[in-house]
Order: C-alpha cells, then sequence, then structure tokens
C-alpha cells in the first residue's frame, strides 16, 4: 500500500471510531433513537442467543424494551479490528448487568458499511459460556443429539420433581419423557453467572416456564455446570429447582425440596406425570 493509499485507509478507521464512539456514548445515555439513527435503514442485530432483530427502528424499540427490564452495560472495553475479512469490522468486551444483580461479559461485534452501522452481533466472551448458550439454542430448536454433544458422557441431570439420573442415555430418556408429555419450556431470563467464569469452567443459572399439554404449569431455575474434561469443555451437571406451581390461577411459591410438605411433593409428582393431575 502507498503512502496514499495507507492516508485514505487511516482516515477510514479515525472515522470508523468516531461513528462507533458516539454510538457507545448514545448508548450510555439510553438514547437509543440517536444510537439507531447511526445504524443502516435495514440493520439487523443478531442477539446471544442467535434471535435476530431487523431493521433500524424495531431495534431500537428492542433496545428500549431492554432497557425497560433492567439490563445495562456496566463496563465497556475499548474498540479493536475483529477477526474479520472485513476492515470495518470491529469489537469490544462488555459486561452486562442483569436485574438479579448478576453479571456476564460479552463480545460486541459490529460491522460497518458505508458509513453506517449494518450489522451488530453479540457472542460468548468465555468459552464456558458459549457452551451453555450453544445447549439452550439447541434445546429451544428441539434437537436433543446436538444438546447431549454439550454434555459429559456421565452427566448428571437433576429434575425440577427430586428425580436424578446421570449419563448421556438417561438424560436423552428425560428429553423424550418431555416431549411425550409436550411439555413446553419457555425462557423466562438469560443464563447468568453464578459463579467465577473462565474460559475452561464456570456455572450459570436462568429461569423457565414449564408447561404441560394438559395445561399444567410450573416456574423453574435450571443451574449448569460446565467443566474442562479430557473430552474438551463439557456441561457435567443439570440441576432444575422448582420455584413456583400455578394453582387455581395463582402461582404459589415452593420452598427448597428438603422442607418441602407433602401436598408439595404430590403436586411435584402430578407435574412430572407420575400421578394425574
Amino acid at each position: 500500500m502507498g503512502d496514499c493509499g495507507c492516508f485514505v485507509f487511516c482516515q477510514t478507521q479515525k472515522s470508523n471510531l468516531r461513528l462507533l464512539d458516539r454510538f457507545a456514548a448514545f448508548r450510555r445515555e439510553e438514547n437509543n433513537a440517536q444510537a439507531t439513527s447511526l445504524m443502516a435503514k435495514d440493520a439487523e442485530w443478531c442477539t446471544l442467543y442467535q434471535d435476530k432483530i431487523c431493521g433500524r427502528d424495531e431495534i431500537s424499540k428492542w433496545l428500549d424494551q431492554q432497557a425497560a427490564q433492567g439490563r445495562k452495560n456496566v463496563f465497556e472495553g475499548p474498540w479493536q479490528p475483529a477477526e474479520s475479512d472485513s476492515k470495518d469490522c470491529f469489537k469490544r468486551k462488555l459486561t452486562v448487568h442483569f436485574p438479579s444483580n448478576a453479571t456476564h461479559q460479552v463480545l460486541q461485534e459490529i460491522q460497518l458499511e458505508r458509513g453506517r452501522i449494518k450489522r451488530i452481533a453479540i457472542k460468548p466472551f468465555f468459552k464456558s459460556h458459549g457452551v451453555v448458550v450453544a445447549f439452550s439454542i439447541a434445546r429451544k430448536m428441539g434437537n436433543d443429539e446436538m444438546a447431549l454433544r454439550f454434555m459429559s458422557d456421565d452427566v448428571v441431570w437433576k429434575t425440577y420433581d427430586d428425580f436424578r439420573v446421570q449419563g448421556k442415555d438417561a438424560v436423552r430418556d428425560i428429553f423424550q419423557q418431555q416431549r411425550a408429555r409436550r411439555e413446553k419450556r419457555t425462557g423466562i431470563s438469560d443464563f447468568e453467572s453464578v459463579s467465577k467464569v473462565t474460559d475452561a469452567e464456570g456455572s450459570f443459572v436462568r429461569k423457565l416456564e414449564i408447561e404441560r399439554g394438559d395445561g399444567a404449569k410450573i416456574r423453574t431455575s435450571q443451574t449448569v455446570t460446565v467443566a474442562t474434561l479430557k473430552s474438551g469443555l463439557k456441561i457435567v451437571e443439570v440441576h432444575v429447582h422448582s420455584d413456583e406451581i400455578l394453582q387455581h390461577g395463582q402461582w404459589i411459591q415452593l420452598p427448597p425440596s428438603p422442607k418441602r410438605s407433602p401436598l408439595h411433593k404430590k403436586l411435584m409428582k402430578a407435574m412430572s406425570g407420575l400421578l394425574p393431575q
């Protein structure tokens, strides 16, 4: 690259970074209308769980919803060139704060095109976080075998009705039983870290609402632990805690398992299909 080409490239990069700094400043102010005004009209935002929001107007509405739910960035790293074939792609590290006071780290990658933000993608910063995100996506897709690939051979799964199984085959049976009961699982929250997270290990929790085919509903907390084994980075334990159960149109909070009354245990068995509802 000659001197002229180098000068043009450097000026373009400075212009790009000024644009990104303006975007970051508007986001800190929660001025999403101004932040999205820097985007192309057909911009795309790809979330951590690979959901896509298309169009800057829709992105602005979605960002307002996220702010209303209490999510905010509490740390912003410097912009750096992303590992991309395009010179107009940048990334930065973010620490996101949840209403529950939990935090996690992510990478935000931004693709620019003709002086506008064209695409934003959120990715896990730690590899262990990437495992639980990929597991969650596989479960949402209903792809049992893909979900099982992220688990260790002797994975432990503890269900919300105090049932414990070990090994991939046993977990596969649980998935099949859930499908037979026509259970619908809806994520109430994303996975949040509950321990120190590194590339090699971490524990994460999310809220789920489970609805069975006959209308029975329960709200649970799912804790997933990831560790590095000889076979690689794998999920070694999944523990589902029952939090609330819907009875007669009202949500009833459940005590911890050791303190449950016979009635609570009966309700849990009914939910698991072991007794008639």
